[in-house]
């Protein structure tokens, strides 16, 4: 599967290098997810899936518990509403994740972000580090790259474009049935995963973070949640499921 994989990845266009790195991943990215949209492969038992119960009892509770650490180091940088709300929905977090996987499904790093991104000698990208691999949402990679990779100035006004050329080349790809408003609607609730993996950091997993990344995902993906209005998609109706008047 690793090697299906990092073959479906590599985008046929030259000049790779000479790309902003970020266009780079999500074109990376957006091949990998056509590769494999809606396939056989997503049944396969090897690939994780993020969004089953047991999976996310337990990512519910990881995040819970770095909530009243985040409440204390960015008391100074997020209106009071916004911390207090994070405290308002721990209880209701396995059942946010788990809304995740309504949509199309196809394979997903599971992991993406920059630090497991390398370049082959002929400048070709490719992702590493595949044991996380899942059948998921696209737009949950999407999330992680871009929350994981965009400083909050650039994510606040490149996310739009990203995402449009990420559509772009979904549809280049044959993915012709997804309509952007669906990315829209599923990257919107999609971005609970990286607050989810900061949070953690800062809570039961702080001991691992040595470097201190939690606290920079958190605050990447806080504010673009409270951008994005996260919380309310969960509750409104996916562009795919309403009904015409």
């Amino acid at each position: 599967m690793r090697t299906d994989a990092a073959e479906a990845a590599l985008p046929p266009v030259g000049a790779l290098l000479r790309r902003p790195a970020v266009l780079v991943r999500h074109e990376v990215m957006a091949d990998l997810h056509a590769a494999f949209w809606d396939t056989a492969t997503l049944s396969d038992p090897r690939l994780m899936r993020p969004h089953s119960p047991p999976y996310t009892a337990m990512t519910a509770q990881l995040m819970a518990s770095g909530v009243a650490r985040a409440r204390v180091q960015f008391a100074e940088d997020f209106p009071a509403g916004v911390l207090e709300a994070l405290s308002e929905h721990p209880d209701d977090w396995s059942a946010l994740l788990s809304q995740l996987e309504d949509g199309p499904l196809t394979l997903i790093h599971n992991d993406c972000r920059a630090d497991n991104l390398f370049f082959t000698s002929e400048g070709a990208p490719v992702f590493v580090d595949w044991q996380l691999a899942a059948a998921a949402r696209g737009s949950q990679d999407l999330a992680n790259l871009l929350a994981g990779s965009l400083g909050p100035t650039d994510l606040s006004v490149r996310s739009h474009e990203l995402l449009m050329r990420y559509h772009a080349r979904l549809r280049a790809g044959g993915v012709t049935t997804y309509s952007f408003d669906e990315l829209l609607h599923h990257y919107r609730q999609s971005v609970l995963w990286p607050l989810g993996q900061g949070l953690a950091l800062l809570g039961a997993l702080s001991d691992g973070d040595n470097r201190g990344v939690g606290q920079h995902i958190v605050r990447r993906a806080l504010g673009h949640a409270v951008e994005l209005d996260t919380f309310a998609a969960f509750s409104a109706t996916s562009p795919a499921q309403k009904v015409p008047r």
